[in-house]
């Protein structure tokens, strides 16, 4: 953290340019990481206040998903969908292929958790479909495993079995 901070200081002037938001994204996914959660979401909020003030709109997709991340986190389910959704709102807007994508696989990923899978495999279905089409290999892995997880919850091991291989693959 310390770091960041010195890079505030450093960057200095109203803290409304696009290096103080990179900074409190930064600040907010390390806090993220660490299990700092409400931190977390203070700083990723902070971010999105200054892209939004810009009109940084690829900006502003990275930190509503990294609020629907801290929120997931947190078990707001309400808070993480409200997030990905508007990210994938404003990814569709501006034709964001992989910000679609991956705003998909964050509301996939918040329905397994409220353990709705049919919700979720509609969300993972069309994020898979882009993840492959634009070749997001990383991204195509996730969903991969999402649907793993789906699968094993059916007790349809196989399927799941298969999924994970392709990820490895």
């Amino acid at each position: 953290m310390t770091i960041s901070v010195d890079a505030l200081r450093k960057v200095g002037g109203a803290e409304e340019s696009r290096e103080h938001a990179l900074i409190f994204s930064t600040i907010g996914s390390s806090n993220y990481f660490k299990g700092n959660l409400e931190q977390a979401i203070e700083f990723h909020a902070r971010a999105l206040q200054i892209r939004e003030n810009r009109e940084d709109v690829p900006e502003i997709i990275i930190s509503l998903n990294n609020l629907g991340d801290a929120y997931l986190e947190c078990c707001e389910y309400m808070e993480a969908l409200k997030n990905y959704r508007q990210a994938l709102k404003s990814a569709e807007q501006i034709g964001d292929a992989f910000g679609r994508a991956m705003a998909l696989h964050n509301l996939a990923k918040t329905h397994i958790a409220l353990g709705d899978d049919e919700q979720a495999e509609g969300f993972l279905r069309d994020s898979l479909k882009l993840s492959k089409d634009y070749k997001m290999r990383y991204l195509n892995n996730l969903n991969y495993l999402l649907r793993g997880k789906i699968k094993r919850r059916r007790e349809e091991f196989a399927k799941a079995e298969s999924d994970l291989f392709r990820v490895l693959g």
